[in-house]
Order: structure tokens, then C-alpha cells, then sequence
């Protein structure tokens, strides 16, 4: 399966995340005609599925990069490490973070990011040193960064190797399963308060 997800003689745009509105994947598709204009052998590769996965493949439709932008849905953890690796640049261009683990993930495969101005993004991502930012919905400035990157095989490899060794700072796997059961918990705490509500009203 790993040789679809290879696209020989292009460089890949990688965004991995849930297709939600505050996730920004609308302003990543509208800034790509203009990274195509300036590097045409680009792919834009897109891992994972939300609630606005039509739509934005309609938007690719609509400006025509539907064959230059591939969905490729929830994937395994083999195939989402081939795609890093063969990926050039990570890009999350969310309008909201509690926390970019997601950007961890790219930086300990040394993978320069482009990411937005944001809380919970900006305290993993120094400017100029392990990724670059932008403004939030800004497709323009997201086109630009992503460019820099590309055409700058030397600076987007510095950025790489100072992200990985960020990445190294934090046991992120390990931070990814403590997330997992704080959420898990309050799961169990919110059925339980649920369950506590639905026996007093039947009492009552």
C-alpha cells in the first residue's frame, strides 16, 4: 500500500490532523495554486478525515489542484512514517491548538513546519529556528513560507535538524498517552455524572 502514497519527483506538502474548520486545511488548499505557480512538481498530501473532508475536496475541485492534492484518509502508524519521511514540509495551519503534538511528531521525523501565530503552537516553534509562522487564515503567508522552505534545501534542512533535536526535549509518545487517559477519565467522570442525573430524576 506504502507505493501509493509515493509520488515520485514531486516534493510533498504533508498536513496530518482532523479535517475540522479550526484546523485551517481551507487556507492550506487556497494557498497551493499559488506554491504551484512558483514550484509545479508539488503534492499536497492530506492524512486524516473530519467533517470537512467534501468540502474540501470540492474547494480543490473548484480551483482546480484536484490532481495535485491527495486525500488519503486515517492511515496506519507504518504508513503515516513513510509519509513523513518522504514528505519535504509539515505544515498545521490551525486557528485554534491546545497543544501541537502533531508538530512533535513532524519535528522528531526532522521535518521543517510551517504553522500559524497561535497559543499552542508558538511555544513549540521559534521563527527562523524550527519552523516558520504565519497569521492564522492568511493563505498568502502560508504560500510564501511554504515556498522558502521548498526552494531552500539548506534552510529547510537546519530548521529540520533544530526541530528534531526540540523534539527530543519532550517525550511527546509519552505525553500523547497521558493526554489519551486524562481523556479517557473524563469520559468515565461525565457518564458517570450523567448516570447520577438520570437516576435522581427517575427517583424524582
Amino acid at each position: 500500500m506504502k507505493q501509493n502514497f509515493d509520488f515520485p519527483g514531486k516534493k510533498i506538502v504533508l498536513f496530518v490532523g482532523a479535517l475540522e474548520k479550526r484546523k485551517g486545511v481551507e487556507f492550506l488548499i487556497r494557498s497551493f495554486p499559488m506554491v504551484k505557480e512558483k514550484i509545479p512538481a508539488t503534492k499536497l498530501v492530506i492524512v486524516g478525515n473530519g467533517s470537512e473532508r467534501t468540502y474540501l475536496q470540492n474547494l480543490a475541485s473548484t480551483l482546480g489542484i484536484e490532481d495535485d492534492v491527495s486525500f488519503v484518509g486515517r492511515i496506519n502508524d507504518d504508513e503515516l512514517d513513510f509519509i513523513y519521511e518522504r514528505s519535504n514540509v509539515f505544515v498545521l495551519p490551525s486557528m485554534y491548538e491546545s497543544f501541537g503534538l502533531v508538530l512533535l511528531e513532524a519535528m522528531s521525523h526532522r521535518k521543517p513546519v510551517v504553522t500559524t501565530r497561535i497559543m499552542g503552537v508558538t511555544e513549540l516553534v521559534t521563527a527562523g529556528f524550527n519552523g516558520l509562522l504565519v497569521e492564522p487564515r492568511n493563505a498568502q503567508q502560508l504560500a510564501e513560507a511554504i515556498v522558502k522552505v521548498l526552494s531552500e534545501e539548506s534552510y529547510a534542512i537546519q530548521l529540520g535538524k533544530n526541530g528534531e533535536q526540540f523534539s527530543k526535549k519532550f517525550e511527546w509518545k509519552k505525553i500523547v498517552t497521558e493526554y489519551e487517559n486524562v481523556y479517557n477519565e473524563s469520559l468515565k467522570l461525565e457518564r458517570a455524572g450523567l448516570n447520577k442525573t438520570t437516576t435522581k430524576n427517575v427517583t424524582n
